[in-house]
């Protein structure tokens, strides 16, 4: 919200901060396929999961300096 972006997605906030993403896109065949237990959909959807936390790594770096710092309990 802070940072202006057209949408608040992931791919978009990498994308526009980094200029990159790894980003890769699940299909509904493969959503269905990890629902019926096939092992190649299940190793591209967690591939995508990998890569979904690498780029949300990569932009919490790049971001967590321009925080404000609570120092609160909860």
């Amino acid at each position: 919200m802070k940072f202006k972006l057209s949408r608040n997605s992931l791919e978009n906030g990498t994308r526009s901060l980094l200029g990159r993403t790894r980003k890769n896109y699940l299909t509904l065949a493969s959503k269905h396929g990890c629902l019926r237990g096939d092992k190649k959909a299940i190793a591209f959807t967690l591939d995508h999961n990998r890569r979904d936390v690498l780029d949300t790594q990569a932009l919490y770096r790049k971001i967590f300096s321009y925080s404000r710092k609570i120092k609160s309990s909860i």
